[in-house]
Parts: structure tokens; sequence; C-alpha cells
């Protein structure tokens, strides 16, 4: 990891943790005079287990674009604010959602087929196992041509879950709300989680799909709410990320030990010619 690279050492907060309270962070990044022109990725670092880029694909949250002269000033917010989401990848690589549902702790949503066929789509929320929590069901249409969420419902307490309730093998995503609350943005996509396959985030841990499982099934992994910075280009807005990215990490930070806001300098090194990203302000 490069030395210019900005990092934080509590790295034990999980996703979880940050949809269990109020965690929502303003970033604010800018530059001055940078001499050429910078496009930064931002992701979240994804689960540790499973099969990275087969079976479970990181997505890019975020494309800062920074210009070679003049001043410039970025601001992403990050709402902890999750749902999950029926993923469409279009152009080959860019994750849109056709169908999407808020889900909190405490909460489950299910995968589902429309019955007119059209596609698969979330249930709305329902009852749980104890009536504690909510979930949501990933269904088909009755045609299986298309899958949809419902709503979050009841679920167990102190997980988000979601079950795939499709009759076959499905994608799903999972990603944040942005802050006029009218759309989710991905940051990370599951390929071919088998039917009745439950996901389930808590404090500690996302129950992957297994690749060795037809029905049913959890394998368990972590996933932090930790945002990783590089300096790409060939990247875009919801990219799905296919292979590790080659380029130093410049930003690693847990985004709940953060600030409320923060503010950023990114400047590139006279001596090295590294894009570097330091704080400047944090309340």
């Amino acid at each position: 990891m490069s030395d210019n690279v900005s990092t934080d050492s509590n790295e034990s907060t999980s996703f979880g943790a940050a949809v269990a309270s109020d965690n929502c962070r303003a970033l604010n990044f800018i530059s001055s005079d940078l001499g050429k022109d910078i496009d930064l990725l931002l992701m979240f670092v994804p689960p540790k287990t499973g099969k990275l880029y087969k079976d479970v694909f990181p997505v890019c949250w975020k494309i800062l674009s920074f210009d070679a002269t003049g001043f410039a000033a970025v601001t992403v917010d990050y709402t902890a604010d999750s749902g999950f989401l029926v993923p469409q990848v279009q152009a080959g690589s860019l994750v849109a959602a056709s169908n999407a549902q808020s889900c909190k702790i405490g909460q489950e949503c299910i995968l589902m087929t429309n019955e007119d066929g059209t596609g698969d789509y979330l249930s709305p929320a329902g009852d749980g196992d104890d009536g504690i929590g909510q979930e949501c069901i990933l269904m088909t249409n009755e045609d299986g041509t298309g899958d949809y969420l419902s709503p979050a419902g009841d679920g167990d307490d102190g997980v988000m879950q979601c079950r795939n309730d499709t009759q076959r093998p499905a994608r799903l995503g999972f990603g944040y709300i942005n802050k006029a609350g009218n759309k989710i943005e991905p940051i990370v996509m599951w390929e071919d989680i088998a039917y009745d396959f439950l996901i389930i985030l808590n404090l500690h841990r996302v129950i992957l799909p297994s690749s060795s499982s037809s029905k049913g099934g959890t394998i368990a992994a972590q996933l932090y709410s930790t945002l990783r910075i590089y300096a790409v280009t060939g990247y875009k807005d919801t990219g799905l990320i296919r292979s590790e990215i080659r380029s130093p990490i410049l930003f690693e930070k847990n985004l709940v030990s953060l600030a409320s806001f923060t503010e950023w300098m990114v400047s590139i090194d006279e001596g090295t010619g590294e894009v570097k990203i330091e704080k400047l302000i944090s309340r």
C-alpha cells in the first residue's frame, strides 16, 4: 500500500453496525490546479470470503472527476439507508435496478417473480420469523421471465435479510439509497443465488450464496462499510468491477469512524507524481 494512502485503523465496525444508528456522512473532496485530469473511483470493500469476481462483484459507487486547472469541489453523501435490488447489467457492465426495496436492520425482503412475466421483483414487507424485524422475498413471474423484490417486512431482530423465492438461481444486489431518497446506488452484486437461499446482513457478517448448493444453505462472510478510493480511468458510476483494480489504494476509511462532515484535499506529489488524498476538515 502506498505511503500516500489515507487509512483508518478502526476496521472492526461492520456494515450492519453502520445502518443500526444515525451514521450519515458527507465527504467533500477539493483540488486546485492539479496539472492533469484525474478520475477517482469510489467503492466499498467487498466480502472477504466467497468467490470474488465470480459469485460476488463489487460495484463502482461513484466516479469523481477533477480538472487539470482551476479549483474543483465534489461532495459525496453516505446515507447508511440501505436496500436490496434486482440488478440489470446494461452495456456489458453498468448495474441498474429494475426493482429495489429499502431494507433496514430487523427487516427482510423476498425475491419473487411477477405473475405477468415481466421480471423479478421484491415482495412488500411482511412478518418475519419472530415478528421482531422485517424481510423481503425475491420472487419471479409465473412464466419465469422476471424477478422482483417485496417491500421489507418483519424479520429477525438485529439483521437484514433477503430470501430467493424465484424457484431458480437469481441475481441480487445491495446498495445505499441516495440523499434525495429517490434512487438506490448499488455497491455489490451476487450472481446465481440458489433458490430458497437466505442472505443475512448483520453486525458481523453477510450470508453469501453457496456455489455447491442448488437450493437453500448459507455461507458467512463479513461486509464492512469501508470505502476505498483509487485514481483510475475507464470506469463509470455503477460499473461492475470484474477483476482486481491494479492501482494503489489512495484512501481506505470505515465511514462510520469519520465525523459527520469531512473535507479532503486531492493533490499530486511533485516529487513522485502520485495522487494524494489528505484530510483538511473534520466536524
